[in-house]
């Protein structure tokens, strides 16, 4: 390689570098295939957070831009098995009835078992979604 040829490439190779953004959290494994997620959390005995929402829904997608990638969350998310649930998507309309959820975003959290033990809809802060999932026994 000639001589001038190695400086510039480094020279690119920094430039690169300093317009890099910082890396984000990873948004948390939601799952989709509800009935292997719940029989994950019966067999490893974790709760169920089960995340109603749609793409067209405005509240739904200030937290997913605002709330889901929070550090925080992504903490408070690690003990439960956490399903989003799209309106979009017939195979899981289902869920909106099974749970009586009329309203997105709604949240609704699972004991191991599959038994409701607490619920929050409309838009949450991080700070109410972390509250909430305080409350997992």
């Amino acid at each position: 390689m000639s001589r001038t040829l190695i400086p510039g490439l480094l020279g690119v190779l920094l430039l690169a570098g300093c317009g890099a953004a910082e890396p984000t959290s990873p948004l948390p494994p939601w799952r989709s295939d509800v009935p292997a997620a719940l029989a994950e959390a019966a067999q490893a005995k974790r709760p169920v957070l089960l995340r109603f929402t749609a793409g067209w829904c405005p509240p739904c997608k200030e937290m997913e831009r605002k709330v889901w990638p929070d550090a925080t969350i992504q903490k408070a998310l690690a003990p439960v098995i956490a399903i989003k649930v799209d309106a979009d998507d017939p195979a899981l309309s289902h869920l909106y009835q099974t749970h009586g959820v009329s309203g997105i975003p709604a949240l609704v959290l699972l004991d191991a078992s599959g038994k409701e033990i607490g619920r929050r809809e409309g838009y949450q802060s991080p700070e109410q979604v972390t509250e909430f999932l305080a409350t997992i026994p």
